[in-house]
C-alpha cells in the first residue's frame, strides 16, 4: 500500500500528467490463466489460493475490515455493518447483505459486475455480526492486473474524486518511444525466493514459476511452460524423473508429490553445485521468522528447513549442521 501511494505520487509530480484519461494494464506477459492447478475456485475465496498476475498488488489479496457498532438502529431500519476494503480499487464491489445481531457472518469473493466485458471482484458479506464485535479476513481477487490498476486509479483521483478508468492492453513498444514516468526494480531472486520460502507463499511460488516460464521459452508464462522448466532442470541434475509429479509452483496440490529420496538428492546436488550462497542459504533458519520461528527452537540455529502441510499431510525437509561445522 505504501509502496503504490508513493508511486501514485511520483506519477503525479511528473510534469505533463494533469491530462490522464485512463490507465492500460500491460500483463500479457503471462497467460489469462489466473489460478494454478490445483487451486479450487469454489469456497470463500481463500488468501491461500490466490490468484497469479504479471501485475499484482498485496499478494493479489484484498482485506476486508468489518465493525458491528452498538448504535441501536433508527425505527424501521437494519443495523448495518461498518465495512472497509485495503487496498481500495475500482475493480471491487461491495455486497453487503449482513447485519449487526447474533450469528455467524460469512465473507466470501467471487468474480461477478461485468464492467465493458471485464468482471470485477464482488466482497459478499451475509449473515450477522455481533454489536460491537470487529473482524479482519484477507480473500483472492478475480483479476490481478485489473485490481492492480484500479488501486492505482484510487491514488490518481483527482480532486473530484473521479478516478480514472482502467483497461488491460499493451505498453507502447520501445520504438515508439515512451514516456517513462517512474521504474521500479525487484529485489534480488535470492530474497525473493528466502520469503517465500521462511512464509511458505503459495503465490510468490506461482509468480517464481510462471516467470520461469516466460523467461526460458519467451512465451506468456504459464504453469505449461513453467513446468517443463522445472522438470528440465531436474532431470539435468540427474534427478529420476519419475521422482517429481508435478502440478504448481507451490506444492499446493493433492495431484503433486516428489519422494523424500529425491529432496535429498535435491539438497546434496544444490550444495554440491551451488556451495554455501545457493538452496541452502535460502531455507529457512529454525527457531526464527515464518513457519519455522516455534520450531526446534533449541537447535542453536544450526537446523535449515521447509515445512510442508495440508490437511492431513506435514513435511519437514533440510539440513542440519553438527555442532563441528
Amino acid at each position: 500500500g505504501q509502496r503504490l501511494r508513493a508511486l501514485a505520487a511520483e506519477i503525479s509530480a511528473a510534469p505533463g500528467t494533469t491530462g490522464l484519461q485512463r490507465i492500460v494494464v500491460d500483463d500479457l506477459v503471462f497467460s489469462p490463466r489466473a489460478l494454478a492447478p490445483g487451486f479450487s475456485d469454489d469456497g470463500p475465496g481463500e488468501s491461500f489460493q490466490a490468484p497469479s498476475g504479471a501485475l499484482s498488488l498485496e499478494f493479489n489479496t484484498v482485506r476486508v475490515s468489518v465493525h458491528a457498532p452498538r448504535a441501536r438502529p433508527k425505527p424501521g431500519q437494519l443495523a448495518r455493518l461498518e465495512v472497509e476494503l485495503y487496498p481500495p480499487s475500482t475493480h471491487l464491489v461491495i455486497d453487503d447483505q449482513a447485519t449487526v445481531g447474533r450469528g455467524a457472518l460469512k465473507i466470501r469473493t467471487y468474480a461477478g459486475m461485468e464492467v465493458d466485458g471485464q468482471a470485477r471482484t464482488v466482497v459478499e458479506l451475509t449473515g450477522k455480526l455481533r454489536a460491537g464485535s470487529s473482524l479482519m479476513v484477507r480473500r483472492r481477487v478475480v483479476d490481478p492486473g485489473l485490481f492492480t490498476g484500479g488501486a492505482l486509479a484510487v491514488q490518481l483521483a483527482g480532486a473530484d474524486g473521479t478516478p480514472l478508468p482502467v483497461t488491460r492492453g499493451h505498453a507502447p513498444a520501445p520504438e515508439e518511444q515512451p514516456r517513462v514516468l517512474a521504474r521500479r526494480e525487484s529485489p534480488p531472486l535470492r530474497v525473493v525466493v528466502g520469503g517465500a520460502l521462511a512464509w511458505s507463499n503459495n503465490f510468490v511460488a506461482e509468480q517464481l514459476l510462471r516467470t520461469l516460464g516466460w523467461r526460458m521459452t519467451g512465451s506468456p508464462g504459464d504453469w505449461d511452460n513453467g513446468a517443463e522448466v522445472v522438470q528440465a532442470y531436474w532431470e539435468t541434475l540427474g534427478l529420476p524423473p519419475g521422482a517429481l509429479v508435478f502440478e504448481n509452483g507451490s506444492g499446493f496440490s493433492q495431484r503433486g508429490r516428489v519422494t523424500t529420496t529425491a529432496l535429498v538428492d535435491l539438497i546434496a546436488v544444490a550444495h554440491r553445485v551451488q556451495g554455501e550462497e545457493g538452496l541452502l542459504s535460502a531455507l529457512p533458519v529454525a527457531g526464527t521468522d515464518g513457519t519455522l520461528r516455534a520450531r526446534l527452537r533449541r537447535s542453536g540455529k544450526r537446523v535449515r528447513a521447509k515445512t510442508g502441510t495440508m490437511d492431513g499431510i506435514s513435511g519437514l525437509s533440510g539440513v542440519i549442521t553438527a555442532e563441528d561445522g
